[in-house]
């Protein structure tokens, strides 16, 4: 697996297997960068959520991406960065009645920017 960063920059990501669960489908699957970035990604157990994973970057920051139950404008969030002292960015997306794609970003003091192209 590969991941690639706003910069362009990609970062190869291998699977840490531990005894008794060699697949994603019955536990958590850790992966790990090997070239110097220090990443560490860890998809969720899918029966729980299909599609949630974390990344963890070196500074102590991390990205979520799952659905939390938590909305911005009624639009469900389904990402999140956190830095090292507990500050949030939450991102929402969702399309309105006129067909209009609607991004939302909101930080911790509950200010909103709505990304509409």
């Amino acid at each position: 697996m590969r991941i690639i960063f706003p910069d362009k920059s990609r970062h190869p990501l291998y699977a840490a297997y531990t005894a008794g669960a060699p697949s994603c489908t019955s536990a958590n699957s850790i992966w790990y960068s090997l070239d110097g970035s220090f990443l560490r990604l860890v998809l969720h157990t899918p029966i729980a959520n299909p599609w949630s994973w974390t990344l963890y970057l070196p500074n102590g920051s991390r990205v979520d991406y799952a659905a939390t139950g938590a909305t911005i404008q009624g639009y469900p969030v389904y990402e999140t960065i956190t830095d090292r002292n507990g500050n949030v960015i939450e991102f929402a997306q969702g399309t309105d009645g006129n067909y209009h794609t609607h991004t939302f970003i909101q930080d911790v003091a509950n200010r909103v920017i709505d990304v509409t192209p």
